[in-house]
């Protein structure tokens, strides 16, 4: 158990929010058709603070206790991101470039071998 209250791929606690018209490519955000995101409950707050500021977020998760959270970003709001005291993710091509480590935390635990087998076992 990861202490996350988001477990790993069940996705029927996330919280599904109504999209700012920011976030609207005619807007100069990202998003065309898309009006409703899913977020994992523990970065909804965060998410919405993030929306209250301007910047425009393509993605996130929480890393639901086993891994590094993220919030990816346009390129646009990586400056505000960085006034905001946020530390960019230092993630490998080909993945998102833009993404930064939450602030939102919750219990991480480390996973013990059985666990870790099991996950294993799980993703194949």
């Amino acid at each position: 158990m990861s202490g996350c209250p988001n477990e790993f791929g069940i996705y029927s606690r996330m919280v599904t929010l109504k999209m700012p018209n920011h976030l609207f490519k005619k807007n100069g955000g990202y998003y065309v058709d898309k009006t409703e995101c899913d977020i994992d409950q523990c970065l909804v707050d965060e998410i919405r603070f993030l929306w209250s500021k301007g910047v425009v977020t393509t993605g996130s998760c929480c890393g639901h206790g086993i891994n590094q959270g993220m919030i990816n970003v346009l390129e646009s709001s990586v400056n505000k991101m960085i006034e905001l005291g946020y530390e960019l993710l230092d993630i490998p091509e080909p993945f998102w470039k833009y993404s930064f480590i939450p602030k939102s935390k919750h219990k991480q635990e480390k996973l013990n071998d059985e666990n870790r087998t099991q996950n294993k076992r799980t993703r194949r």
